[in-house]
């Protein structure tokens, strides 16, 4: 696998992001779960990252390739993929941030990945109607959109202080960020339950890249400034069939 050198013209780049809807991620092809989810957004986008983009049937070519804006996210990109880690997650992650957008996961695959490095999860204990999946996608897009400039803004300043080893600011910047986290979950208690199964994720970037930095996966000469924007609060919604009602 090799990272995508391709870019796009900032003008491209705002047009895609402001009609786009979600960024997919899958391991194996699922035509019957990718039929429904794409007349869900009969009207908006849908986007995939380059590798994720590549798997995807000709006939259904009309999810968006989503490249790289900047030379340092591809640089960003490269070094992840490099590290041999479960890169497909970790550059829809990234591209999902990037581009304002939730991930949707499709399938079981990548889940324990995205379990293993969330912060907060919604459960649901019943499949959900077209209505309410409706209803859902709209709110998981508010999250994004309502966390993002904060986000960004904690993200440069948490990466000002790794570069000069002031790491107190960053652990402060991590709490106030999960506080916030703990508090917005709320927002979906029209299908949460205590008992039931993680149908959103709440990912920390910052938190996730940090730490991957503390074990020395990461070097500081990766974390220039415009990463900041794939290091956003992402909340991640699961597709698969037992949370579709008739499916």
């Amino acid at each position: 696998m090799k990272v995508s050198r391709a870019k796009i013209s900032f003008s491209y780049y705002a047009a895609i992001v402001k009609n786009l809807r979600g960024v997919i991620l899958f391991k194996e092809f699922n035509e019957e779960l990718f039929t429904w989810l794409l007349n869900r957004f009969k009207y908006r986008d849908l986007g995939a990252s380059t590798s994720i983009w590549n798997k995807i049937p000709d006939k259904y070519r009309n999810i968006l390739k989503l490249d790289y804006p900047t030379k340092d996210l591809y640089d960003y990109m490269e070094r992840l993929l490099n590290m041999g880690l479960d890169y497909e997650a970790l550059e829809s992650l990234s591209t999902a941030s990037t581009y304002i957008s939730p991930l949707i996961l499709v399938g079981n695959h990548y889940e324990k990945f995205i379990n293993e490095n969330s912060v907060s999860r919604v459960l649901i204990c019943r499949p959900l109607d077209t209505k309410s999946w409706k209803l859902h996608l709209r709110i998981v897009d508010y999250v994004i959109l309502d966390f993002y400039r904060d986000s960004i803004e904690e993200s440069i300043r948490a990466i000002e202080c790794i570069k000069r080893g002031d790491y107190k600011p960053v652990d402060e910047i991590l709490d106030k960020r999960s506080l916030k986290i703990s508090r917005d979950v709320k927002r979906f208690w029209r299908i949460s339950c205590r008992d039931g199964k993680p149908f959103i994720y709440y990912i920390d970037l910052l938190k996730l890249v940090y730490e991957m930095y503390l074990k020395g996966m990461i070097d500081k000469e990766v974390l220039q400034y415009d990463i900041a924007s794939a290091l956003a609060i992402l909340p991640v919604v699961v597709v698969k069939h037992e949370f579709i009602e008739g499916i």
